[in-house]
């Protein structure tokens, strides 16, 4: 039994040495094949054999090499690619052979980038480094603050279609912002996302028509995926079902669906769709049954139907069936009103006859459509037609009608708006400012009588009319001529039609000193002050306080009156701040607190020509000015202001006491102590708090004048 268990060994041991020289003997004739005799494919076919046959594991792994280095040679290098990558799958622990290897397929792989650019930046934004960059940024998405998202979405927008990976695998995330993000960037990559993204996350569609146009042109395959995913009847899947089957059904779902997503919907049909869907969804614009939503959205389409001129869209407005419908024509007949457009001009005046229903919302909406035309100036305006657009503004106001796009109910703050920008526009006219001055100035005065009763209606109102010289001129001439005799109202009204560029100062030198007593007049209408204020930009302060004795309570109240609605058109000064302290030392009490809130407004509480006022006003019967007396006082910082402090100790107000026990800390008076040692029983702890601070800063001073004193003696 051993004997034969002995030979069995024996033959084993024979059997594998006879395996190892086969694989040894295979790369060998291998290796003369290719080398000696240049019979390649015999040689390839030998290498293979010796990388499969049995043998020591070097030899096997030097044949896959050279059987790389054949195929290559034989111009398969993805072949022999692929035999680099099984060599350094199967024999990891080949190391010299590996780096071998590994400088071979860099050599292979190596792209001529002035030739293969494409080719070598494809595989440079797809290689794992670059991708895990693109994980890093599609991350972001999800933890990003507010003003780092838009720039993580710009570049992985640049990074472009190497992003589109990463972006789909974030879908699958639990983090809804990342999520959502997901789903834009991919739409705006071209990529249609999962239906069920798409409805889960539907603020994707308030970005615009765009990321509907890439479901709506993307390839069948993908339009049946999103038809099948998109179950259920949310209006969202609706929409998502029609853009992806046809024009058709997405013209059904626009004429059922008023709400959202309809718009988008009809977008695609009316710019994408072609001219027979476009003038499908036109054609509803004159049906009694349109449904109002499709006749705004024609509105803001851009145009009217195709051959719809100025006259067909007046004729539209005045006999279509539906109220939309009526306004959508007039709209598209203001738009498309030029220079030329004499009787056009008329017939569009012409669909507004009264203020009575229906009629007061369309002249709203003609009138409004015809403010905000980009070239109103050049419209062929005469006196008759300006003064028709008064007219019609009257009507409208008394009605109580307003202008629907400026939420507004104030007609002739629209009026003014219109007929200002008229005239302005208008000097280089044919007609000229000066043929249209009555039926503007004249009628402009009652229409904006009601418009000037709101004071921020007329700081919200100014013409800006820089470098219009004739028409500065021409209105200046205007204003000279009837200023002195014209009623406030009327002032005001034509302050109103001014600006307040240069041309402010101009009429102010024309007309001497005509503001400034109409300004400082007492009983002068505060509408009128404010206008004048508005078109000066800032009133001089200097000439309204000559006018008044600040010494006589009357003049001072008289000053704050003025002072109080212009405080930020004031040029404040020295003068004007002393002018203060003035009033503050002669008027009453009620007038002292309306000076210290102009004071406060223009944050010159500190200037040193308040110590006189403050020196007196310390004892006003007003809590609020005795407080801002004390703390005026104390940040003078002055052994002057110390009496009138000890004195506020007494006061009998808290808040008084306190600053004036602070202020004296600062001082550091003696003669303020036994005031303040009264003040250790006051009732309020805050008071009791001030005093002990002070009397203990008092003491310091105290203590280090003494040493002081006792230094110079030594000195002497």
């Amino acid at each position: 039994m051993k004997r034969l268990l002995f030979v069995a060994l024996i033959s084993a041991a024979a059997l594998a040495q006879d395996k190892r020289a086969e694989a040894e003997e295979l790369f060998e004739k291998a290796w003369w094949e290719e080398t000696a005799s240049g019979a390649l494919d015999k040689a390839l076919e030998g290498y293979r054999k010796a990388a499969d046959a049995a043998g020591p594991a070097a030899i096997r792994a030097r044949s896959l090499y050279r059987a790389a280095i054949v195929e290559q040679r034989l111009g398969r290098t993805d072949a022999a690619v692929a035999l680099l990558e099984r060599l350094a799958k199967d024999f990891p622990g080949e190391t010299e052979l590996l780096k071998e290897a590994k400088a071979r397929l860099q050599e292979w792989t190596a792209v001529d980038l002035r030739k293969s650019f494409s080719e070598w930046y494809r595989s440079y934004v797809y290689s794992p480094e670059f991708q895990a960059r693109v994980v890093d940024l599609v991350l972001r998405l999800g933890t990003a603050k507010q003003e780092e998202q838009q720039e993580t979405r710009d570049q992985l927008l640049t990074i472009g279609e190497a992003s589109i990976p990463a972006l789909q695998e974030a879908l699958k995330s639990s983090n809804q912002r990342l999520c959502l993000a997901a789903t834009e960037l991919l739409l705006d990559l071209g990529v249609v996302p999962p239906t069920e993204a798409l409805v889960r996350y539907p603020s994707w569609v308030r970005n615009g028509e765009e990321r509907w146009l890439k479901i709506y042109k993307s390839d069948e395959a993908t339009r049946r995926r999103v038809r099948e995913e998109a179950t259920g009847e949310d209006p969202l899947a609706r929409a998502l079902r029609a853009v992806a089957t046809s024009p058709d059904e997405m013209f059904a779902f626009a004429v059922s669906e008023p709400g959202y997503p309809v718009q988008y919907v009809l977008g695609l049909l009316y710019r994408h769709s072609g001219d027979a869907m476009r003038d499908r969804v036109d054609a509803l614009f004159t049906e009694p049954s349109a449904p109002e939503h499709i006749i705004n959205y024609l509105r803001g389409a851009g145009g009217p139907p195709e051959g719809a001129d100025v006259g067909r869209c007046v004729e539209w407005a005045r006999t279509l069936p539906t109220k939309a419908a009526r306004e959508a024509a007039a709209i598209w007949a203001v738009r498309q009103l030029t220079e030329k457009d004499e009787e056009e001009l008329d017939a569009v005046l012409a669909l507004v006859p009264g203020a009575e229903k229906p009629w007061s919302d369309l002249a709203a909406t003609v009138l409004d459509t015809l403010r905000s035309h980009r070239k109103l100036g050049e419209l062929p305006w005469t006196r008759a037609r300006v003064g028709g657009l008064l007219d019609l503004f009257l009507r409208l106001e008394a009605a109580g009608t307003p202008i629907v796009n400026y939420n507004t109910s104030d007609p002739a703050t629209e009026a003014l708006r219109m007929l200002s920008g008229l005239i302005v526009g208008l000097p280089n006219h044919e007609k000229g400012a000066a043929a249209l001055a009555d039926a503007l100035l004249d009628r402009a005065a009652k229409v904006a009588s009601s418009w000037l009763s709101s004071m921020a209606a007329t700081q919200r109102f100014t013409i800006t009319s820089s470098g219009q010289r004739q028409w500065q001129d021409f209105l200046r001439e205007r204003f000279v001529a009837r200023w002195p005799t014209a009623a406030a109202g009327e002032k005001a009204a034509l302050l109103a039609l001014a600006s307040r560029s240069a041309f402010g100062q101009e009429l102010r030198k024309s007309l001497g000193d005509e503001f400034t007593r109409d300004v400082v007049a007492r009983g002068t209408d505060p509408k009128l002050r404010d206008a004048i204020a508005s078109v000066l930009g800032r009133v001089m302060a200097a000439d309204i306080l000559a006018s008044y004795d600040l010494s006589k309570p009357e003049d001072a109240e008289a000053v704050v009156d003025i002072f109080a609605p212009l405080q930020n058109r004031l040029t404040r000064d020295d003068r004007t701040v002393a002018a203060m302290g003035e009033i503050l030392l002669h008027a009453k009490s009620p007038t002292r607190q309306r000076a210290l809130q102009l004071l406060r407004a223009w944050q010159s509480e500190k200037s040193a020509a308040l110590l006189p006022a403050a020196k007196v006003v310390v004892a006003d019967e007003d809590r609020e000015v005795r407080l801002w007396a004390v703390n005026r006082l104390c940040d003078w910082d002055s052994f002057e202001a110390s009496p009138y402090l000890v004195n506020a100790l007494a006061d009998g107000d808290a808040d008084v006491r306190t600053a004036a026990a602070r202020g004296l800390a600062r001082v550091g008076r003696e003669d303020a102590v036994p005031p303040l040692i009264k003040l250790l029983d006051d009732a309020n702890p805050v008071v009791r708090e001030a005093a002990l601070a002070a009397l203990e800063q008092i003491r310091k001073f105290v203590d280090q004048k003494k040493a002081w004193q006792l230094e110079q003696a030594g000195r002497r």
